[in-house]
C-alpha cells in the first residue's frame, strides 16, 4: 500500500482536532463564566454549557467537506439539469432536418459536444464528491476513535466509574461510524428534493 500524505495521517488530524477541541472547551468555559455558571454544585453544573463536538469537527474538517463535497455536489446536480435541456434542443435539431429549412449541421455537433461535456463534468464531479466525503467521513471516524481511546487510556479507575467497557466500545465503534455515515449522506438532505 502507498503512504498517506502527511495531511491525511491520523496523528496530524488528531492534533488538528485536539487544537480545535481545546479552543471549543475554552469558548464554552468563557461562555459559562460570562453567564456566571460554576461547577461547584450539581444544580449549577446542569446549566453549564458543554463544548460542542460538532463545532470542533466542523472547524477541523469543514473546509474540505464544503469545498470538496457540497460544491462538487452542486456541479453534479447542475450537470444533470443541463442534459435534458440539451437533449430537447438536440431533438428539435433532428426534427428540423426533415423540414424545408433545416438547422445548420454545426449546431447539431455543438449540441452533441455540449451534452458530452456536461455528462463528463457531472461524472467527474460525482466521483470527486464521493471521494471527498468518504475520505472526510473516514477521517472523522479515525479522529474520534483515536481521541476516545487516548482519553480512555488516561482515565483512572475512579474516572471510569459509571462507564462500562461496553459503553466505551459503543462510543468508539457505533457512534463514530454513525458520524462517518452522516458525513457521507448529509448532502442528500438538500440534494434529494432538487433532483
Amino acid at each position: 500500500l502507498w503512504e498517506l500524505s502527511p495531511n491525511e495521517n491520523t496523528n496530524v488530524l488528531v492534533s488538528k482536532f485536539q487544537k480545535q477541541w481545546l479552543a471549543e472547551c475554552e469558548r464554552a468555559e468563557a461562555a459559562n463564566k460570562k453567564a456566571g455558571v460554576t461547577t461547584k454544585s450539581d444544580t449549577e453544573s446542569m446549566a453549564k454549557t458543554p463544548p460542542s463536538l460538532l463545532k470542533a469537527l466542523f472547524r477541523t474538517f469543514g473546509r474540505r467537506f464544503i469545498l470538496g463535497g457540497s460544491c462538487l455536489k452542486i456541479f453534479n446536480d447542475a450537470s444533470q439539469f443541463v442534459s435534458p435541456l440539451i437533449m430537447k434542443q438536440l431533438i428539435q435539431f433532428v426534427r428540423s432536418q426533415h423540414t424545408d429549412t433545416p438547422a445548420p449541421l454545426w449546431q447539431g455537433y455543438i449540441l452533441a459536444a455540449v451534452m458530452y461535456v456536461a455528462m463528463l463534468i457531472g461524472a467527474a464531479c460525482e466521483n470527486q464528491y464521493f471521494q471527498n466525503v468518504m475520505t472526510v467521513g473516514l477521517q472523522v471516524r479515525g479522529v474520534l476513535i483515536s481521541s476516545v481511546f487516548d482519553h480512555a487510556m488516561i482515565l483512572s479507575q475512579r474516572g471510569r466509574k459509571g462507564r462500562s467497557p461496553g459503553k466505551m466500545v459503543n462510543l468508539v465503534s457505533n457512534d463514530a461510524e454513525n458520524l462517518q455515515r452522516t458525513c457521507q449522506n448529509i448532502n442528500t438532505a438538500w440534494s434529494a428534493p432538487v433532483r
